[in-house]
């Protein structure tokens, strides 16, 4: 009886230490995944939608946005020079930790009532975001003069440069 006892002892013993073990591994893979989760730094607040009355330039290539307020949500319209032709743009950042930034052509929406057409986009990237920058990599471009890895830097201003400002 005492061999049986010794046994079960040894069986609890080491069942214990079997499951701390399994608790061990199982806390260090959460805060794994849990860290590459994190890791990519989205600060929400610098989002330029999020910064209501602010303008934003690009001066490689040409292009600007002013954040307003439609009544329901922030937007960012703007203009984009491609090739000494001005195109009406409209930004949309993605929400929440989404990174992500689209770049449609304004008139184009208006035209198709604002009813979502895939030829209506022009560029879209990832983006860093940053209290005065938002530094934009592209991911896909549907015109000649941007590529995919090109990256375009918006700069929050005060004032429009005098390409940007509209008669």
């Amino acid at each position: 009886m005492k061999k049986l006892i010794l046994i079960l002892k040894k069986i609890f013993k080491y069942s214990v230490l079997t499951y701390a073990l399994y608790m061990i591994i199982l806390v260090i893979i959460l805060l794994v995944v849990f860290g590459i989760i994190c890791s990519k730094k989205i600060n929400s607040e610098f989002k330029p939608n999020c910064q209501l009355d602010t303008k934003w330039v690009s001066d490689n290539p040409d292009i600007f946005f002013t954040v307003t307020d439609d009544g329901k949500h922030n937007i960012c319209l703007g203009e984009f020079n491609l090739n000494s032709k001005i195109i009406n743009v409209k930004l949309t950042i993605g929400p929440g930790r989404d990174s992500s930034m689209i770049v449609d052509d304004y008139d184009a929406m208006v035209i198709n009532n604002f009813e979502y057409d895939p030829k209506i986009e022009l560029f879209r990237g990832d983006c860093e975001f940053h209290e005065t920058k938002c530094v934009v990599t592209i991911t896909e471009s549907y015109i000649n003069d941007i590529n995919v890895d090109d990256v375009i830097e918006f700069k929050r201003v005060d004032e429009l440069p005098e390409w940007a400002v509209t008669e």
